[in-house]
C-alpha cells in the first residue's frame, strides 16, 4: 500500500460522524450503524484491504512518541500555565499536524461527543474491527516504526521520571529524591538496559528481547511507593498546588511507562495484550476529549490540595466534637465566651451603621468589627457555633474513608454515632452563643437606657432589626449566604494551616533575628509554636468577618438583594431591639423573630456543613452511596434516644467513641 493515495483526515472524521449519527453514547441506533458497517467491511475484501492499508500508511508515516509519551499526561508547565492554555484553546484551537499520530486521534475524538460515543462502544466491537483489519499483521515498515517509536517513548518517559524526581520542589518534601539511591534515578539505567535488549532483538529479527522487564517494574513500584509516602506525609510537610501538579504528572508518567511495558510484553497471552491495547486506546480517546477541559485540569490540580486542606480542618474538627459530658460542659462554656463577644460586636455594628458614613467606609468598618471580633473570640478560646461544620465535616469524611477501607457497611453505625456527637456538639454551641448573646445584649441596652436614657438602636432601627428576622422573607436566603461564607472560611483556615506547615513558618518565626533579639530564643520558639497552632484559625476567622461585611457592602453598592444573617448576631439583635421596643411590641412579633433565629441557625449549619462534607468526600474520592443509609441510622437513633442529640448520656465514655483518638 505504499502507492496509496494520501490519507484525507476529513474522510476519517466524516466516517466517525456517519457511524455516530447524532448519538453521544452507545444507543440502539448507533449500535445498529456500527454493526452494519462491520458486516459490510467483513463482506467486502477490497474495502477491508484498503482500510487496513490506509491505517498502516498512517502508522508508518507519522511520529508516535507524542502519542505514547504526551497524550493523556499532564504537561510540565504547571497548573496556571495549563489553565491558561486550555482557556486560550477555547477561543483559538491548536493547529493539528499530519505527521503526528496523536493529532490524528485528536481529529477523530477531540469532540467530547465523539469521544463519549467511542468510549461507550463495547470492547468486543473494537476487537472485531481489529481482527477484520488484521492489525497484528500490518506491513513490516509499519511494525518496525511502531516498535521503534514505542521504545523511544520508553526512554522519554524514563528521562522525565528522573528529571521530575530530582525537582527541588519535590526534594523539599522528600530529601532522598536527589540521592543516587532514589528510585526515580535508579529506574533510568533499568529502562535503558531493557530498551537496548529490544533494539538487539529487532536487529536480529527476534520477537522479543532475551531479558524480561521485571527490573523495570520493580523500580516503577518503588517510585509509586515514594509518591504514596509523600502524599501520606503532606499533613506534616504541607503541600502546594504546584507540588500537587508535579505529583500528579509523575504518577501519570509512571503509569504510562508500565502500560507500554504491558503492550511490549509478548510473554503474556494474546488476550491480555489485547486487553492492554484496548485499555490504552480508551485512555487515549478519553484524553483527546479531556485535554481541553478546564474543569478537568482544575479537578486534577486541586484534588490533593483540597484533601490536605480538609485534613487540617479535620484535625481541628476533633476539638469541636463533645463525646462526653465533661467536654459538653466545656464546649458550653467556650460558646458562652463567644456569646459575650458577639453581644458587644452586635452593638458596635449598630453604632457603625448609625454613623451614616459613606458606603465604602461603613463596609470596611463593619468588616473590621466582624473580623477583629472573631479573632478576639479565637484568642479568648471561645467558640462561634457556626464555625463548627467546616471542621466537623472533614472529621466525618475521615471516618467514612477509614470505614470504607474496611469493606462492607460496618462503618455506618460508627459514622452515625459520630453524627450524633456532632449534632449535640453544634446544639450546645448554638445554645451557648444564643443564651448569652441575647440576654447580654438586652442587659447592656437596658443599662444604657436606665443610666443615660440612650440606646444603641433607635426605635426605628430596632423595628428594622425585628423585621430582618422574619422567617417568611429573605431570611433563609441571607442565612444561606452566611453559610457559604462559613464554608469558605473553613477552606481558608485549612489552606493557611497547610501553608504554615509547607513553608515551615513556625521555625522561621522562631529564628527571626529581630524577634530573637527582643524576646530571646526561648520565647521566640514559643511564639513560633503559637503561630503553628493559631495562624490558620486566626486567618479564617478574620476573613470570615470580612466576608460577612463584604457581602452587605456588595449588596449596597450593586443594589442586589445581598445580605447575611448569622444566628449569634441575630439573637443579639433580637435582645437589643426587643429591649428598646418592649413596651410597644405584642407577643406575636417576638415569637416570629424567635422562630427566625432558629431558622437562621439551621440554615447556617446546614449550608456550611453540606458544602464542607461534599468537599471532604470528593477530595477523598469516596463512595457516597452509603451516606443516605447513615442518615437513616441517625434518624433511627434520634427517635429511639432523642435526648442523645442534646446531651451526652451518662454512660458515654470517650474511649468507646469513634473519635477517641
Amino acid at each position: 500500500m505504499s502507492d496509496a493515495a494520501p490519507i484525507d483526515p476529513s474522510a476519517l472524521v466524516a466516517l466517525v460522524r456517519r457511524l455516530r449519527g447524532r448519538d453521544r453514547a452507545w444507543t440502539a441506533g448507533a449500535a445498529a450503524r456500527f454493526d452494519a458497517w462491520l458486516d459490510a467491511v467483513e463482506r467486502d475484501d477490497a474495502a477491508r484491504v484498503e482500510i487496513a492499508g490506509r491505517l498502516a500508511a498512517i502508522v508508518a508515516g507519522t511520529q508516535h512518541v507524542g502519542f505514547f509519551a504526551d497524550l493523556g499526561i499532564a504537561p510540565p508547565d504547571g497548573f496556571g500555565a495549563e489553565l491558561r492554555r486550555r482557556a486560550l484553546h477555547r477561543l483559538l484551537p491548536e493547529d493539528l499536524e499530519d505527521d503526528q499520530l496523536k493529532d490524528w486521534l485528536r481529529r477523530l475524538f477531540g469532540d467530547p461527543r465523539a469521544a463519549s460515543w467511542a468510549l461507550s462502544i463495547p470492547g468486543d466491537r473494537w476487537q472485531r474491527l481489529a481482527r477484520l483489519l488484521d492489525i497484528g499483521a500490518m506491513p513490516e515498515p509499519a511494525r518496525q516504526r511502531l516498535a521503534a517509536e514505542m521504545l523511544e517513548a520508553l526512554k522519554v518517559l524514563s528521562a522525565r521520571i528522573a528529571a521530575t524526581g530530582v525537582d527541588p520542589g519535590l526534594a523539599r518534601v522528600y530529601p532522598d529524591a536527589q540521592r543516587s539511591a532514589s528510585p526515580f534515578l535508579e529506574q533510568q539505567p533499568a529502562v535503558r538496559t531493557y530498551v537496548d535488549g529490544w533494539v538487539t532483538a529487532l536487529v536480529a529479527g527476534e520477537e522479543a528481547p532475551a531479558e524480561d522487564d521485571r527490573p523495570v517494574r520493580v523500580m516503577l513500584q518503588q517510585c509509586r511507593d515514594v509518591i504514596r509516602r509523600i502524599r501520606r506525609n503532606t499533613g506534616r510537610t504541607g503541600v502546594t498546588v504546584s507540588l500537587t501538579f508535579k505529583l500528579q504528572r509523575l504518577s501519570e508518567i509512571v503509569d504510562r511507562l508500565e502500560l507500554l511495558l504491558d503492550l511490549l510484553d509478548f510473554t503474556q497471552p494474546s488476550a491480555q495484550r489485547d486487553a492492554a491495547w484496548m485499555r490504552f486506546f480508551r485512555q487515549q480517546v478519553r484524553a483527546c476529549a479531556d485535554e481541553t477541559s478546564l474543569r478537568s485540569v482544575w479537578r486534577k490540580g486541586t484534588e490533593l490540595a483540597a484533601l490536605e486542606i480538609t485534613e487540617h480542618a479535620g484535625r481541628t474538627g476533633e476539638h469541636y466534637i463533645a463525646t462526653d459530658r465533661a467536654q459538653w460542659w466545656a464546649m458550653l462554656r467556650s460558646a458562652a465566651v463567644g456569646g459575650v463577644v458577639v453581644a458587644f460586636m452586635a452593638i458596635a455594628k449598630v453604632l457603625i451603621t448609625a454613623m451614616h458614613a459613606p458606603p465604602l467606609v461603613e463596609g470596611v468598618l463593619v468588616s473590621l468589627n466582624y473580623g477583629l471580633g472573631f479573632v478576639l473570640i479565637q484568642l479568648l478560646h471561645g467558640t462561634v457555633a457556626t464555625k463548627q461544620p467546616a471542621m466537623t465535616a472533614a472529621r466525618i469524611a475521615a471516618e467514612v474513608d477509614a470505614g470504607q477501607a474496611g469493606g462492607a457497611r460496618a462503618w455506618m453505625p460508627r459514622v452515625a454515632e459520630l453524627l450524633v456527637q456532632v449534632v449535640r456538639s453544634q446544639f450546645v454551641a448554638v445554645l451557648g452563643n444564643v443564651c448569652v448573646a441575647l440576654p447580654l445584649a438586652a442587659l447592656l441596652t437596658w443599662g444604657l437606657l436606665a443610666a443615660i436614657g440612650w440606646a444603641p438602636a433607635s426605635p426605628e432601627k430596632s423595628a428594622a432589626l425585628i423585621d430582618q428576622l422574619d422567617p417568611l422573607g429573605l431570611t433563609v436566603f441571607y442565612a444561606a449566604i452566611a453559610g457559604v461564607c462559613l464554608f469558605l472560611a473553613g477552606i481558608v483556615s485549612g489552606y493557611c494551616d497547610n501553608l504554615t506547615v509547607f513553608h515551615r513558618l513556625p521555625r522561621r518565626v522562631a529564628r527571626m533575628p529581630l524577634l530573637v533579639s527582643i524576646v530571646g530564643e526561648r520565647r521566640a520558639q514559643a511564639v513560633g509554636a503559637w503561630v503553628e497552632h493559631n495562624f490558620g484559625a486566626l486567618a479564617g476567622n478574620f476573613l470570615f468577618g470580612c466576608m460577612l461585611g463584604g457581602v452587605s457592602l456588595l449588596g449596597t453598592l450593586s443594589g442586589l438583594p445581598l445580605d447575611i444573617r448569622h444566628v449569634a448576631f441575630a439573637s443579639a439583635n433580637l435582645g437589643m431591639a426587643g429591649t428598646v421596643l418592649w413596651t410597644h411590641l405584642t407577643w406575636q412579633p417576638i415569637v416570629l423573630a424567635a422562630v427566625g433565629v432558629a431558622v437562621i441557625a439551621l440554615t447556617n449549619l446546614a449550608v456550611s456543613f453540606t458544602l464542607s462534607l461534599m468537599l471532604a468526600l470528593r477530595a477523598r474520592r469516596l463512595d457516597t452511596r452509603g451516606i443516605g443509609a447513615t442518615w437513616r441510622e441517625l434518624v433511627r437513633r434520634a427517635l429511639a434516644h432523642p435526648l442523645d442529640l442534646v446531651r451526652p448520656p451518662p454512660a458515654a465514655v470517650r474511649a468507646e467513641s469513634p473519635v477517641a483518638d
